[in-house]
């Protein structure tokens, strides 16, 4: 079909036929699994408290037991299909209680810190199939003394660092004032060829560790 602008420009605008698309909305809700299903493994207690299945996520969320004060960081992943889906932990909760001895009073401590992993997974199951099994596994706990570290934890990393960069030398900054602790590491001095970027991440990283499992939970998802 040909058009006139108000101008005299003719232009031509292309009739098409109709088209007509039919499709069926699914509302398959959200189905939640409760489980209270416990691991204890290389001093570490994990508990699956429960989870969640919506459309578009898997919820976990799991609790951890160990007598540690430091950073933690649960690895974890769902494999769903022999894929394996990794997820960022989220802090929901954290309670540390101390045993009155306080001759060793450190190592008395027990902290338990629960977590939410949100798991980005469309479950075949809740689209009217069969039912799948799959497995929440905590794959390691990654343990970072930096921020809780005393001059003592500080000289122990610079002798483990030196061993392979003999050259690379820093110190630790600890400030306690006003009720709380923190840790700076400042760099005094860097091997040849090595900038000061790669020298801080050689430092801090000399103050993880890891505790490896695997703390696993399977389910079956009707």
């Amino acid at each position: 079909m040909r058009v006139v602008t108000d101008s005299g420009v003719q232009n031509t605008i292309f009739d098409y036929g109709d088209f007509h698309l039919e499709f069926n909305v699914t509302n398959s809700g959200n189905l939640t699994l409760l489980s209270d299903e416990s691991v204890d493994f290389n001093g570490i207690v994990s508990t699956l408290n429960r989870i969640e299945i919506t459309p578009s996520f898997i919820y976990a969320y799991m609790c951890i037991n160990y007598e540690n004060q430091k950073g933690w960081y649960p690895e974890t992943y769902l494999d769903l299909d022999s894929q394996k889906i990794y997820a960022d932990p989220i802090l929901t909760f954290r309670t540390d209680l101390k045993n009155i001895d306080l001759s060793n009073w450190f190592s008395q401590f027990t902290t338990t810190r629960c977590y939410r992993f949100a798991f980005p997974a469309q479950h075949r199951a809740l689209a009217g199939s069969s039912s799948v099994e799959a497995t929440i596994v905590l794959e390691k706990m990654e343990i970072n003394s930096l921020d809780a570290a005393t001059q003592n934890d500080c000289e122990f990393v610079k002798i483990e660092i030196h061993k392979k960069y003999p050259d690379l030398d820093f110190l630790c900054q600890i400030d306690n004032r006003a009720g709380g602790y923190g840790v700076l590491v400042i760099i005094t001095k860097s091997p040849a060829g090595m900038d000061l970027v790669e020298a801080q991440k050689i430092a801090e990283q000399g103050f993880v560790s890891s505790k490896d499992g695997p703390w696993a939970f399977s389910f079956l998802a009707p």
